[in-house]
């Protein structure tokens, strides 16, 4: 009786035009730009991780962090990129730590495709990360969207696109 329920069902549901195929993902919503994201998972903790190229360099792996204030970028990459050193520090506070950070200057970078204004970002020693991370995208450049959307599940951020400065 079961299987005949079953082809039962089958055969109604294909004369309804319906299909059992997996769903595929929906497109982006419309005015944002999708960013691949690198969703892992280890020992109970899940990462993001974004591209970023640097003045037309990379990608490079940053960590998606919103809990963030500060960007950070590891100090010795800072220096291969010939970023500018400001003179000026910058406390930074982790879940277990707090030090203080020299300031470097950004002036061409972009996540994915989307691109960032320039600024300031922390240069830490980040050596010592096993995920091969080269920094922290924060709340600080998050903040300038007004809001984005992190789907883990279908490992993607979603960043409004910027409508063009008026004439």
């Amino acid at each position: 009786m079961r299987k005949i329920l079953i082809l039962v069902v089958t055969a109604v549901m294909a004369t309804a035009g319906c299909t059992v195929a997996p769903q595929q993902p929906p497109p982006p919503p419309e005015n944002t730009t999708s960013v691949t994201l690198e969703v892992t998972k280890a020992q109970g903790t899940v990462v993001a991780l974004v591209p970023v190229h640097i003045n037309g360099k990379g990608p490079y792996r940053f960590l998606l962090d919103t809990g963030a204030s500060i960007s950070t970028i590891d100090q010795q990459l800072a220096k291969r990129l010939n970023l500018t050193f400001t003179g000026e520090t910058a406390d930074v506070e982790g879940v277990a730590s707090r030090t203080t950070a020299e300031l470097v200057r950004v002036q061409q970078w972009k996540v994915g495709t989307v691109a960032l204004d320039p600024g300031r970002m922390a240069a830490l020693d980040l050596r010592q990360d096993k995920r091969g991370v080269a920094g922290l995208l924060g709340s600080d450049v998050l903040y300038d969207f007004g809001h984005v959307t992190i789907d883990y599940r279908r490992e993607r951020l979603l960043i409004p696109t910027q409508s063009p400065s008026p004439n």
